[in-house]
């Protein structure tokens, strides 16, 4: 049975009549289906260009990032008979492990009894796919699903008018720029706020607090007004160690700068780059956990001692052939080689890397 429908709708409607960002749809709809009696928990993937679907909320981030890594069993935009239909893609695993062998072993990972998809369209436009997760029995009721789908297209609805609002004309421009100014508004005080009560620099800060946006899978201004508001929930997720996520990059040239910092963020690492040792200098007064340098840059091998002084792991690269890692140096890859190498040292030696989920 749908517990509180009505105010489900409501919740809805009052964030995208306040102009909220698709964000923040997609986090209310996997808020309003784990109160759904059948679903443990619920998460909203959406596709850009040829990579798999990526996870953009989440009730359960954990669950969802080792989700991730096994959607290659299955096409979330094909699992329906019929166009924008929920379906059940995944129930009784000992019927399922020939079909979908990854799916079925993390489903008896994670205790999974049926997982459901719910295609999130509006207008016609396939927006993203709204994943149910269920663990007990019995599992969903067709009452539950249809509530499910029903605000998945409001969802949807509100995420295309948030992604179209700046190019309609008049009054919306101006609105969506003066809500973004708003939310940046927002962060900058935050980070303020968090910098103050942590005694740390503003820049530790803001990554504390993009972090925190990123592991409860929510929009960065959402942290922020928890942060200003300091909830026990605030309190708590910010109370421990803090994790330093950042990795420098110095590499003059910017189409390799710019791939392994894509890359890098999309392990969930804070990347700060330069193109010379010169604008890399100020790293020194609050050293990042790992750097990759290019070695062959002037001033490198000293910068890269001096960082290895402040603790940080440093990984060099050089277009020499042979030879050792410079003194401090943690690792020498030797060019030309693949960024993916780059990102696996990387992984291998910043220690607030993810653990990542067997292949």
């Amino acid at each position: 049975m749908a517990p509180r429908g009505n105010s489900t709708l409501t919740r809805l409607a009052r964030t995208l009549a306040s102009r909220g960002c698709a964000l923040d749809a997609a986090c209310l709809l996997t808020e309003a289906c784990v109160e759904l009696a059948g679903v443990d928990a619920a998460g909203v993937l959406v596709t850009a260009g040829p990579a798999r679907p990526r996870v953009i909320a989440a009730t359960d981030s954990g669950l969802f990032d080792a989700f991730h890594a096994v959607q290659a069993d299955l096409d979330l935009r094909t699992t329906t008979e019929e166009p924008g239909e929920p379906a059940t893609v995944y129930a009784a695993p000992a019927t399922r492990i020939g079909q979908w062998p990854r799916l079925a072993r993390f489903a008896a990972a994670h205790g999974i009894r049926a997982l459901c998809t719910v295609p999130m369209r509006a207008f016609g436009v396939p927006v993203g796919t709204l994943v149910l997760v269920c663990r007990r029995a019995p599992v969903l009721t067709a009452a539950e699903l249809d509530a499910a789908h029903g605000w998945a297209v409001i969802a949807a609805a509100g995420m295309l008018a948030d992604a179209a609002a700046d190019a309609l004309p008049n009054t919306a421009s101006p609105l969506t720029q003066y809500g973004a100014f708003h939310d940046q508004i927002t962060v900058w005080q935050a980070a303020g706020a968090l910098a103050a009560r942590r005694g740390v620099d503003i820049p530790t800060a803001s990554a504390a607090l993009r972090r925190h946006a990123v592991d409860d899978s929510q929009p960065l201004a959402r942290s922020a007004r928890e942060v200003l508001a300091w909830t026990p929930e605030a309190r708590d997720a910010f109370s421990g160690d803090d994790r330093d996520a950042r990795v420098a990059v110095v590499e003059a040239d910017p189409f390799v700068s710019k791939c392994l910092a894509g890359m890098l963020r999309e392990e969930g690492f804070e990347v700060i780059t330069a193109a010379t040792v010169h604008d890399a200098r100020g790293q020194r007064a609050n050293p990042p956990p790992v750097a990759v340098i290019d070695q062959l840059l002037p001033g490198a091998v000293e910068f890269g001692r001096d960082l290895a002084a402040g603790g940080t792991r440093v990984i060099t690269m050089s277009a020499v052939p042979a030879g050792q890692p410079p003194p401090g140096a943690a690792v020498l890859l030797h060019r030309p080689i693949p960024p993916a190498r780059v990102v696996a040292a990387v992984r291998r030696l910043h220690p607030a890397a993810r653990e990542q989920v067997p292949a």
